[in-house]
């Protein structure tokens, strides 16, 4: 079936200015919501484990897990680096997690100087190929 401009596609569908069941019930709870708020207060307060833990859960969300760390192993080489990162982990500077995510991160990075260096390698060759070069005569890198 071809869709047609303005025509609808579920014509026994939701009749026009019909509110959301949501907009029903938020209208509903408005007028009401601080006595709500206090009551569910009051409720976790009388020791309503559930309303607490709602509550806590709302107003005081889980700390995200991963949080941005301050090190700095952006000098030396790659082995020099890695090596940094295991030396953190060793002595508890950085948790395991942490330093999975680092050696995957330099691993990847390893990866792009490799794709780099093989890329200038083989722009060379084509070139070297395209202009020719005489017998006996080397290229200087």
């Amino acid at each position: 079936m071809a869709f047609t401009k303005g025509r609808s596609g579920n014509p026994k569908g939701r009749p026009k200015g019909v509110k959301d069941r949501r907009t029903i019930y938020r209208d509903l709870i408005e007028p009401v919501s601080d006595q709500l708020i206090g009551k569910a207060i009051d409720m976790a307060m009388d020791g309503n484990e559930p309303m607490l833990r709602l509550i806590l859960e709302r107003v005081l969300p889980a700390k995200p897990r991963d949080e941005p760390i301050d090190i700095n192993i952006n000098s030396g080489t790659q082995v020099a680096k890695a090596k940094q990162i295991l030396k953190l982990l060793s002595n508890g500077g950085i948790a395991p997690t942490v330093a999975k995510c680092l050696m995957d991160t330099l691993a990847t990075e390893v990866r792009i100087i490799e794709f780099e260096n093989l890329e200038k390698r083989v722009k060379e060759i084509e070139e070297t190929i395209k202009y020719g070069i005489r017998e006996n005569e080397f290229v200087s890198e």
